[in-house]
């Protein structure tokens, strides 16, 4: 639920995405990370970022990738260290939340997400967002 993603002025609304349905979901994932946090259970957030020179976009090695993906348009989307590319203000980590940065679609390709999920104990992952 990044800014790129979702927000007014955000990449995917300059592009034309319908972020206002994306928006839709926003209260149900701050209840549930609510819940989270009033339980005890760990809340990791999770961010998916490009560099701005474009070195990490995929065109030159996927062929297969949509035309309406973001590579195919030649312009990066959630650019590391902007506005675009962080979590939206309503549902921002805390000082202590671990944010796992992802250059791929996985949440689970080549990030540090299976080391610090083993480190903390953890066997069940709860996901939410409009493309966990």
């Amino acid at each position: 639920m990044q800014n790129g993603f979702v927000s007014k002025g955000g990449s995917y609304d300059l592009i034309g995405m319908n972020t206002p349905n994306y928006r839709e979901i926003i209260p149900k994932i701050k209840d549930l990370i609510e819940f989270c946090r009033s339980m005890g259970i760990p809340v990791f957030y999770n961010e998916a970022v490009k560099e701005a020179s474009g070195i990490d976009m995929l065109t030159k090695i996927h062929n297969f990738l949509p035309k309406s993906r973001q590579e195919r348009l030649n312009a990066p989307i959630c650019i590391r260290g902007t506005w675009d590319g962080i979590t939206i203000g309503e549902l921002k980590p805390k000082e202590n939340d671990p944010v796992v940065i992802k250059r791929r679609d996985s949440a689970f390709q080549d990030i540090e997400l299976r080391i610090w999920r083993k480190s903390a104990g953890i066997n069940l992952l709860v996901f939410e967002g409009i493309d966990a």
